[in-house]
């Protein structure tokens, strides 16, 4: 299982399905493409009309203190379409057409508003309705021209579709919201998980009714979701049930699994019939006895020996392969909110199937044996100097494990999205 939790960010905010013919390019450039320079990356041309936007749009007004549209002239009837274009690191144009204004827009912040100035985000009226842009750049547009172009081949009219990853496994979601809704996950890093994922629904369709408006099934390799569902509670309901049945939603709050998770990265965990057999060097996540949920690395299991040494790692007297991969800075907390950075010496492990960077900024920490006792697991964190794993807290129990770190959903670095970090697998 791998990118496939993708589809919940957007099944979670009202997308659905609809089997569409294959479609071309308008010949017209949308002017929100050539806005955010050359590396756009999530583009999205939606009909604020379409069955399954409209409940989103009206939840989305509700927010609103009571009469502040009527007072500022809006109305959520007389508005069109909404196109969008996000480019890296942080660049977005939006344009919203319909019986609207720069004015409204102002007046519907109220206060807020002051709020804007100075942070590079401007309204301006456009033809037919408002422009928003924030730190927009049209001097670099040429560059992405090429990725603009497959941009607009994938979404040509009521859609929306973001490239996620680096360009090397890059992972593409396209959803089309319109009577019902339609979403498409392909690229890569999906792996063999678009079949699993579409088993996994059927599975559990019989016994979770909320799953039963949900279509999922395996096509040459990518995921294809449907859904007829068009209000606000029956979308509600679809997320609670992916949630608690197929896939878990995280945040990492410490830097304890750094290189491989940030401190603040947001990621999807596989569980139930997704989970399958836990193998050694998964990132699993579990629930401790205080009733906090933590993600690290299962190591060892029932009746082995685990041993912290100078030298590494060892189980059952086998040493857990290892190679120095160069050296490497780390974001450690500093026994307080504040991040400071560490540098340290970078290793690939190998254990099992899986390949993965720990980084050490010191001698060895922790240095000991454990006996791992039946029913328990070790778990460690990948930055070795810096987690309060098993080699501290004890082992924990097998029949705590909630799921399987499977990708990031969400990445930020020094205030901007991590694009090439978001939606690839966590290894």
């Amino acid at each position: 299982m791998r990118a496939t939790a993708v589809v919940v960010a957007i099944l979670s905010s009202g997308c659905g399905p609809e089997a569409l013919a294959p479609v071309t390019a308008p010949a017209r450039t949308p002017d929100v493409l050539d806005g955010v320079g050359a590396s756009p990356r999530v583009y999205a041309d939606i009909d604020l009309h379409a069955l399954q936007v409209r409940p989103q749009l009206t939840a989305a007004f509700a927010l609103l203190p009571a009469g502040v549209a009527a007072t500022c002239g809006i109305d959520i009837e007389q508005l069109a379409r909404l196109r969008i274009a996000v480019g890296e690191p942080l660049r977005i144009v939006a344009e919203l057409e319909g019986k609207i204004d720069a004015h409204a827009i102002t007046c519907a912040l109220g206060e807020r508003a002051s709020l804007v100035d100075g942070t590079g985000v401007t309204v301006r009226d456009h033809p037919g309705g408002v422009s928003i842009e924030y730190q927009a750049d049209r001097e670099h547009a040429v560059a992405g021209q090429t990725l603009a172009a497959e941009l607009r081949r994938r979404c040509p009219d009521g859609c929306a579709v973001a490239r996620l990853g680096p360009a090397s496994r890059a992972v593409w979601v396209e959803a089309r919201p319109r009577d019902s809704m339609w979403v498409r996950v392909s690229g890569p890093g999906l792996g063999g998980g678009a079949a699993a994922f579409a088993d996994a629904v059927r599975e559990l369709q019989p016994t979770v009714p909320a799953l039963r408006a949900l279509e999922a099934r395996a096509d040459h390799g990518d995921l294809v979701v449907t859904t007829t569902i068009k209000d606000l509670p029956g979308a509600t309901a679809l997320g609670v049930a992916f949630r608690e049945h197929l896939l878990g939603a995280y945040s990492i709050p410490s830097s304890s699994m750094e290189p491989t998770l940030h401190s603040g990265d947001h990621l999807f965990a596989v569980k139930g019939p997704l989970l399958g057999a836990i193998q050694p060097g998964d990132v699993l996540v579990y629930r401790s006895a205080e009733d906090n949920d933590y993600v690290k690395r299962y190591i060892a299991g029932a009746g082995q020996l685990v041993e912290q040494t100078e030298r590494g790692i060892e189980i059952d007297g086998r040493s857990v392969p290892v190679v120095a991969a160069g050296d490497g800075i780390v974001r450690d907390e500093d026994g307080g909110a504040k991040l400071i950075e560490r540098a340290g010496t970078l290793f690939r492990e190998t254990l099992g199937a899986h390949r993965y960077i720990t980084i050490h900024t010191g001698p060895a920490r922790g240095v000991g044996s454990w006996t791992v006792p039946a029913g328990e697991l070790f778990f460690l964190g990948d930055n070795r100097n810096n987690s309060n794993d098993s080699r501290f807290s004890g082992t924990t129990p097998a029949a705590q494990v909630t799921g399987r770190a499977a990708f990031l959903w969400w990445a930020m670095r020094d205030g901007v999205p991590d694009w090439d970090r978001i939606g690839t697998p966590i290894e």
